[in-house]
């Protein structure tokens, strides 16, 4: 179901889980330009840094537009952060969901940056129906792998209910609960209870007023 290049992200060579696994989610169509939201999600990302001391920043992002690149771009640049790639569907695929040439160019140029690349490869029978719903579906299963292995959820939304499966109001839900629906969670597939996790946190950014709200617990 998941092709990985690459280790577990959330261990150090050694095998020790001694990193600071931060999970991005969030809306595509934000000012990625405007400064004030750059300087908040800077501040959120250096906060849970200097919470986590000696713990290098690992950032797990599907790299689509508007949030998980904004977060993406930030933590490399700022905290020399290691970024993964958790990408939906195949490269070649998903650049379909790009509005033009230059935000391909910007995916190829993050996804060269990232270290370690995580490829959902949805081959449940029956999974899907129209295309539409086998992409959506194709996010939530990204979204379910991300909160599986974050320590912090950065998830930058106007804080409204998903409007479809795999949006963000969903990933934050799994997030906060600890819970992911058995069919979308990569551990147990198919029909049966929830997958369990310990409730994780969330730092809430809303893009339009850039007021923090921390979900499911204290920012570090």
């Amino acid at each position: 179901m998941i092709t990985v290049a690459g280790d577990d992200p959330t261990r150090d060579r050694r095998g020790v889980g001694s990193r600071l696994v931060i999970g991005v989610t969030g809306h595509r169509d934000i000012a990625v330009d405007d400064e004030r939201l750059q300087t908040t999600v800077l501040r959120e990302l250096e906060r849970l840094q200097r919470a986590a001391p000696g713990q290098r920043a690992v950032v797990l992002s599907c790299l689509a537009e508007g949030a998980d690149r904004l977060v993406a771009r930030l933590a490399i640049d700022h905290l020399a952060a290691e970024l993964v790639a958790i990408l939906p569907m195949p490269p070649r695929d998903f650049r379909r969901d790009f509005r033009d040439a230059a935000s391909r160019r910007e995916f190829d140029a993050l996804l060269d940056a990232a270290s370690r690349r995580v490829t959902i490869d949805d081959r449940t029978p029956g999974a899907g129906g129209s295309d539409e719903e086998g992409r959506a579906r194709r996010y939530a299963l990204a979204g379910a792998w991300l909160v599986e292995r974050s320590g912090v959820l950065v998830a930058i939304w106007d804080g409204k209910p998903a409007r479809g499966i795999g949006g963000t109001a969903q990933i934050v839900r799994w997030m906060i609960s600890g819970t992911i629906p058995h069919r979308y969670s990569p551990r147990t597939r198919g029909d049966g209870p929830p997958a369990q996790r310990a409730p994780g946190r969330v730092v809430h950014i809303d893009p339009a007023t850039c007021q923090v709200a921390y979900l499911g617990g204290g920012p570090g």
